[in-house]
């Protein structure tokens, strides 16, 4: 097979920047949140337009050569890394624009979500965004999307105006419900698979009022009264205003076993109280609730097992309400087992998130290739661990705790069963970006 002269698409690329190995910032290009789904490229094109997407694109299909799409690099599944294939890397369009009289944000397909929540804010305006604000646009959206207020205006797919796609034959389209609307139907929802989306538009919405959020950590004697906490909060207190997660990890600088949970509210810090008073009533060890900004309340998870440079897995399930105290348990057995006699995984979790979703399934399930308009709740499955030598079986562990929970929980029921973003495919090693070729 004959090797792709990679210096012809140099010469053709008009405002970008193509990376060999050996030149400065090559191996640092091939860093993702996760060091799991890092791989050595042959090349990555640093793009800042979309017509040198285009040209990159139509020079990778006319060379042969596979290729892979980089935004945030949020993704444990390594979608966003090839071995000795092409990255196209948008993470130097991070451009936004908010046209304040129509209410919206266009975002280039670089953006993080840090981005698109600090240009809103600076016309008093929010949409709906990841719920870590160094996570990318692009992907989060295209797998549905959801954060913090998505009880009260949906996914990120349902405020999604229009896409800027580049498709495999270099052409670029606007993608919306008047134009290329089957496509459109596509892109929200089933993935990165249908080209390189280089612009979102989003609906946004008024938020002049500070909100509430923050982390209350419990022992774990608390375990079943959270239980409970959580399915009273989820019958009666749960409101487009409101949404919450309970987990266990083990954080550092103890590394001791800590029920979490992570509160929201769209409101003042007295709202909040009330709100959530059976769970401040339980007696918090840790409380870092405080009242905020819309625009950092994506924050508060960043330092919370989120940094770059570990390895890493998501994965995920789903439940359904009320939730069974001895499924809590039980998935808190099995995580303890792991991170015991696991060195270096500690900072593991297992977060039951809690949703209100009426607005999402207002949406007919039809209207978008997302099957998450559902009564069901999301399970995230974070693994983390050190060393390539530990792959195996910490996949094997997050797959596991999946199991555990879709069969235990009633997520294997009915058309949704796992987040999209979360859902993690097995990896397969491959040499690391230092490794010598």
């Amino acid at each position: 097979m004959t090797t792709p002269d990679y210096t012809t698409l140099r010469k053709q690329l008009v405002s970008s920047t193509l990376l060999l190995p050996g030149d400065d910032g090559f191996d640092e290009s091939l860093h993702r949140w996760s060091t799991l789904a890092e791989r050595r490229s042959a090349a990555v094109a640093l793009l800042q337009t979309i017509g040198d997407i285009s040209t990159a694109i139509r020079w990778g299909a006319s060379a042969g050569v596979p290729i892979a799409v980089r935004g945030g690099g949020h993704a444990t599944s390594g979608s966003s890394s090839i071995q000795d294939g092409l990255v196209i890397d948008l993470s130097k369009m991070r451009r936004t624009t908010v046209d304040v009289h129509a209410q919206t944000i266009l975002c280039e397909g670089g953006c993080l979500w840090e981005d698109v929540d600090m240009a809103g804010a600076e016309h008093g305006l929010a949409t709906v965004g990841g719920t870590v604000n160094h996570t990318g646009v692009g992907g989060l959206t295209l797998g549905g999307g959801y954060g913090w207020l998505s009880g009260r205006y949906g996914l990120s797919i349902d405020n999604l105006l229009y896409v800027t796609m580049i498709l495999a034959d270099g052409r670029i389209v606007k993608v919306s419900k008047d134009d290329h609307d089957n496509l459109f139907w596509a892109v929200r929802g089933a993935g990165q698979a249908f080209g390189v989306a280089a612009e979102f538009c989003f609906q946004a919405y008024p938020q002049p009022n500070s909100v509430t959020a923050g982390i209350m950590g419990f022992e774990t004697k608390n375990m079943d009264a959270l239980v409970e906490c959580v399915n009273e909060f989820h019958e009666d207190l749960l409101d487009d205003s409101s949404a919450m997660g309970l987990g266990f990890t083990a954080p550092p600088p103890h590394k001791k076993p800590l029920c979490f949970v992570v509160a929201f509210y769209n409101g003042s810090q007295a709202a909040f109280d009330a709100h959530y008073a059976k769970f401040i009533a339980l007696g918090p060890v840790l409380n870092t609730v405080r009242e905020m900004p819309y625009c950092q309340v994506n924050t508060i998870l960043n330092d919370q097992g989120n940094d770059h440079g570990v390895r890493r897995a998501q994965n995920a399930a789903s439940v359904t309400m009320p939730m069974k105290a001895s499924l809590f348990r039980d998935s808190f057995n099995k995580w303890h087992d792991f991170v015991s006699e696991n060195e270096g995984t500690d900072q593991s979790a297992v977060l039951y998130e809690i949703f209100c979703q009426e607005k999402i399934c207002e949406v007919p399930l039809s209207a978008t290739a997302t099957v998450m308009r559902s009564p069901k709740m999301n399970v995230s499955i974070s693994a983390r661990w050190l060393t390539q030598e530990q792959d195996e079986v910490c996949l094997a562990y997050s797959r596991s705790m999946s199991q555990l929970i879709r069969e235990q929980g009633g997520g294997s029921e009915g058309d949704f069963e796992a987040y999209a973003n979360y859902s993690c495919k097995k990896i397969n090693n491959q040499p690391s970006p230092g490794a010598a070729k």
